[in-house]
């Protein structure tokens, strides 16, 4: 559906619909790490640009069949990574710690022209056949943009400075480009 977006370019909206299952604060230079039955997965294809060079907040949202599956520019920016990690055998469900390292993945990184970056990471769920990204690197965005879409059920972990305020709380529904996740603190 056609979403209106709403705040102004300080406001970070949701990447995903679906249902916040955690925040989690990281450090200047912590490894991300997604969250599945208290085991935990890296994510380390994050550490090869600079979102990780100030603390960040790591955002995790569980997309349901029920939700709409389109995935969503946080932020206006330039894209300064798409990256794919393709599955390694058999798919996992994403109630398994495992699913976010053998399930294939896409991480996307946006950073905007004052350098404030986020970014999303596309986690498929059991029998899903594929991430989509729809955008590639170098294209610019606007916040509430369509990047991608994933299908079925699956999730989407955000990655958003810490120098924002959160606007949302563990076990509340979200939509992607309408859900303002974040407001920076500039």
């Amino acid at each position: 559906p056609k979403r209106i977006i709403p705040g102004n370019e300080n406001d970070i909206v949701s990447g995903a619909d679906g249902r916040i299952i955690y925040i989690r604060e990281l450090e200047k230079d912590q490894m991300p790490f997604s969250v599945k039955k208290l085991q935990i997965a890296k994510l380390e294809e994050i550490t090869k640009t600079n979102i990780l060079k100030q603390p960040c907040y790591l955002i995790g949202i569980a997309m349901t069949l029920f939700d709409v599956h389109v995935n969503r520019a946080p932020i206006d920016g330039q894209i300064k990574m798409v990256k794919h990690t393709p599955g390694k055998g058999k798919t996992l469900g994403l109630n398994t710690p495992l699913s976010t390292i053998q399930n294939e993945r896409n991480t996307v990184v946006i950073e905007r022209n004052d350098g404030v970056t986020a970014g999303i990471v596309q986690i498929a769920a059991k029998r899903v056949d594929r991430c989509i990204i729809t955008s590639e690197e170098g294209n610019f965005v606007n916040r509430g943009d369509i990047i991608g879409k994933i299908r079925w059920g699956s999730q989407l972990d955000m990655i958003i400075p810490r120098n924002c305020t959160i606007m949302v709380r563990e076990g509340e529904q979200v939509y992607a480009g309408s859900t303002i996740i974040g407001k920076l603190i500039i």
